[in-house]
């Protein structure tokens, strides 16, 4: 079990650091991700966003998704969320 831990300690720390913030709250129909740091938006349907940030891709997906605030660096994604997953950049 150590060693699991100490492989997984090393994979974490062999990660680029990433300098973003996010928030998920509830909201009237759905949830809204709001996340800062985006470098931009790489790909959007009303079933998936794509922000790209330093070092990872956060895919969000859901139905009905809309983009509400993209500005400054900051992005809000609203809708019914059902996923948010990181892509990991190559090393």
């Amino acid at each position: 079990m150590l060693k699991k831990v100490k492989k997984t300690a090393e994979f974490l720390s062999s990660l680029p650091p990433f300098s973003f913030h996010t928030e998920i709250d509830r909201v009237s129909g759905g949830m809204s991700v709001c996340v800062s740091g985006v470098r931009t938006i790489s790909d959007f349907s009303d079933e998936c966003a794509a922000l790209r940030l330093p070092g990872v891709t956060m895919k969000i997906s859901g139905t009905a998704l809309s983009i509400t605030v993209y500005e400054n660096s900051t992005a809000e994604i609203v809708g019914k969320v059902s996923g948010v997953e990181f892509v990991y950049d190559k090393a």
